[in-house]
């Protein structure tokens, strides 16, 4: 039986991580990824609405995480599963934390695509909820994702800290090692496993991710406040930037408890940025070591946040028991942004 505010019986997908940086890039050139950052146009009979409109160009992703996905979708039960889900008239949800929430996106975004347009889902509406997900696919990718509706469907749990979602960022072709070493102390399989890594190939990674990241925030934001200046196309002359952008609901959680919701990709990756930033006083091993932990911070609030899943509201019903959905002063701070990032 289900109370009123829970009225769904739900068949949840769960995606592991991956802990091999192999597993983040296209196995061969012959895969389709681009250097540096290992993405590639996604194949437009799997995701049709995944293009610009006007354009037909189609949406970039990262390579391997489609490879992966369709390698689930090809070699294991997962359409047999979904189909029995969908003829239960369950509310099929997709879940995963560190790169299995990438997984789980393109699994949702391919749901969608295959099943609910077609009508053979009208009980629930599904759900795909992640925890410290790495980006996935570019600007099209985003803005078909919203020009589907779909936005609101694809949930995206953000430590302000976490480095492995902002790991697209940083080009991947020549930091193969340094992601290596950070999925190394991260991984509980690994004998170098570690909750605050010391190794100092990860401090180096943490600076050349933050200059990354530094660059594509600033194009953006010059480029979003109409910025004519020459320094943008010397800038992207030199240097070639990440594709990489948000793409969903994200929802950070602060250092106070607070939730914060944003569905604006650009205040997304402004906050990727910001939050990373440094201050005077710290170094950067400790801010390396904090961002690593951070990683592992989702376990306390997973089983709250997902026994709410089968509610109508699922949003709501999230924000009541994690209070503060709106960008105010008081969840800025949570965030533990120095002043000077407070006024950006």
């Amino acid at each position: 039986a289900h109370h009123a505010s829970h009225p769904y019986p739900c068949a949840a997908f769960v995606f592991p991580p991956t802990w091999s940086a192999a597993a983040w890039m296209p196995s061969s050139p012959d895969a389709g990824g681009r250097a540096p950052f290992g993405d590639a146009e996604v194949d437009p009979a799997l995701f049709p609405s995944l293009r610009s409109v006007g354009s037909g160009v189609p949406a970039r992703a990262s390579a391997a995480f489609v490879a992966a996905f369709s390698g689930l979708l090809d070699g294991s039960p997962l359409q047999t599963e979904v189909s029995k889900a969908v003829a239960e008239e369950k509310r099929v949800v997709f879940t995963g934390h560190s790169s299995g929430g990438s997984i789980a996106t393109l699994a949702a975004i391919w749901f969608l695509e295959n099943c609910t347009r077609r009508g053979s889902v009208n009980q629930a509406q599904p759900f795909c909820v992640t925890f410290g997900a790495p980006l996935v696919g570019d600007n099209v990718f985003n803005h078909a994702v919203r020009r589907e509706g779909w936005s609101q469907c694809i949930l995206h749990f953000i430590m302000p800290l976490d480095i492995i979602p902002r790991i697209p960022l940083a080009p991947l072709s020549s930091s193969r090692e340094q992601i290596q070493s950070v999925l190394d102390w991260l991984s509980p399989h690994s004998p170098n496993f570690s909750p605050v890594g010391n190794s100092l190939v990860i401090p180096e990674f943490y600076e050349t991710l933050l200059r990354s990241t530094l660059s594509i925030a600033s194009y953006e934001a010059c480029s979003f406040m109409g910025c004519t200046s020459s320094i943008l196309g010397t800038l992207t002359s030199f240097i070639e930037l990440s594709p990489y952008r948000p793409c969903g609901t994200y929802l950070f959680l602060t250092s106070t408890d607070q939730l914060i919701i944003l569905t604006n990709s650009d205040a997304v990756l402004q906050l990727l940025f910001y939050c990373l930033q440094l201050d005077p006083q710290q170094q950067l091993l400790d801010a390396a070591a904090r961002s690593l932990s951070a990683h592992w911070e989702y376990e306390s609030i997973k089983q709250s946040v997902m026994q709410e899943i089968g509610c109508v509201d699922y949003l709501r019903a999230i924000s009541s028991s994690l209070p503060g959905r709106q960008m105010n002063g008081t969840a800025i701070g949570g965030l533990e942004l120095v002043r000077v990032r407070k006024l950006c």
